[in-house]
């Protein structure tokens, strides 16, 4: 993106709850999900299941990644592509 685009995401804020521990050896099922998209950031949230566990929430977060200029670190728009993309 850096060359093609000129931007590069930086993380913005983070909500990260533990809901129960995973242990050595457990088989995790990992997803994300793009759950908002505005100007210049988006919002995903992502979960990570003990599917060895009976898929019982091991993790669960909400990510805000700002799009930024690369050189400058200013705030950018998003490139429509990658809207259009995530949409």
């Amino acid at each position: 993106m850096r060359e093609r685009l000129g931007i590069r995401f930086v993380v913005a804020g983070m909500r990260l709850d533990f809901h129960r521990p995973a242990r050595f050896n457990d088989e995790l099922a990992v997803s994300v999900k793009v759950t908002d998209i505005k100007r210049a950031s988006l919002i995903f949230n992502q979960t990570i299941h003990a599917v060895s566990a009976g898929n019982a929430l091991v993790c669960s977060t909400a990510v805000r990644a700002a799009c930024m200029e690369y050189v400058t670190i200013k705030p950018k728009p998003l490139p429509r592509e990658i809207v259009a993309e995530l949409a």
